[in-house]
């Protein structure tokens, strides 16, 4: 969210994208629907909270972070429509899926991966 602008970014992102346009089209479950107009933007700046809500808040962070990180090819583990390396799922597969799941502890899972290779650093640096 503090890489401007976001439009060297290889598939035109905005702040106003939603996550569902992210995500191919994604329609979130009904539990979650008030996701649905949620843009990039806003998913970056989730804080979480109880529930099932409060997990997709926190996936939604981490994994709109994923897809932005996906953009650059060094060294990061997942790609957004394929298979990462190690044959992770794609990005896309793994973020719907646990969404779709309406299971705290598994959107929680997937979102402390995803944080951890938000966070493996940059071998520019």
């Amino acid at each position: 969210k503090n890489h401007t602008p976001w439009s060297s970014y290889e598939v035109e992102y905005s702040t106003t994208t939603t996550v569902s346009s992210m995500l191919g089209g994604y329609t979130f479950p009904a539990s979650l629907s008030q996701f649905q107009s949620t843009t990039m933007l806003q998913a970056l700046q989730g804080s979480g909270g109880p529930g099932v809500t409060g997990a997709a808040k926190i996936l939604l962070r981490a994994g709109t972070a994923a897809y932005l990180n996906a953009d650059v090819e060094i060294l990061y583990p997942y790609r957004r429509d394929t298979t990462g390396f190690g044959g992770l799922a794609s990005l896309k597969s793994l973020i719907t899926s646990a969404l779709d799941s309406q299971d705290r502890a598994t959107m929680l899972a997937l979102a402390a991966e995803l944080d951890a290779a938000n966070n493996l650093g940059c071998p520019l640096s």
